[in-house]
């Protein structure tokens, strides 16, 4: 039987064709190991810290790639078929990178990744924009494809090269109140 730790060493070469220089080899090294160290500490009913505080986000941002590396284990192909886009959407460095920085920022988002095998499966297609050439991160990507599933919002990149879709960034959608007209 093999232990957590070797099933995400195992998954190593899988996660390097998405690593395009020697700086996010080391990079993804560095996180690999933090994650190997962590895996077997993690709780089963973790709870997410709710607060504002730098602790607060450390502990989030860990919970977030605590989540991506279990789930890279349990999934060695990293992709789901998508029915609205019609299409696998791949899960790459890129995808833990963009969504650890932004949806740490709220419990709200952070809860939601949680959920990514059934974001990245219903999510429908809601907006088509170009990706952002000044942007290093988009880089790779020649179109930005905006997805919603309930309140979560799902940005996936068309990457070219490839002719993939990657799954690039989840975070919990704002819903603003609605005022009553009072009639």
């Amino acid at each position: 039987m093999k232990s957590a730790g070797n099933e995400i060493r195992s998954n190593i070469i899988l996660f390097l064709d998405a690593l395009p220089s020697q700086r996010e080899y080391y990079l993804f090294d560095i996180w690999l190991l933090q994650i190997i160290g962590n895996y077997h500490h993690k709780q089963p009913n973790m709870e997410i810290p709710t607060g504002s505080s730098p602790e607060d986000l450390k502990a989030r941002k860990q919970i977030i790639a605590d989540f991506y590396a279990q789930w890279n284990a349990e999934h060695p192909d990293k992709k789901i078929w998508n029915r609205s886009l019609n299409a696998f959407i791949h899960v790459k460095y890129i995808s833990l990178n963009e969504t650890k920085g932004q949806a740490s920022v709220s419990y709200e988002s952070t809860k939601a990744v949680l959920k990514l095998t059934d974001i990245l499966e219903k999510a429908v297609v809601f907006n088509i924009k170009p990706a952002k050439k000044n942007d290093k991160n988009q880089k790779a990507f020649d179109q930005m494809i905006f997805m919603y599933y309930n309140s979560i919002r799902m940005l996936v990149g068309h990457q070219t090269s490839k002719d993939e879709y990657v799954q690039y960034c989840i975070t919990a959608k704002k819903v603003k109140n609605k005022v009553s007209l009072g009639r």
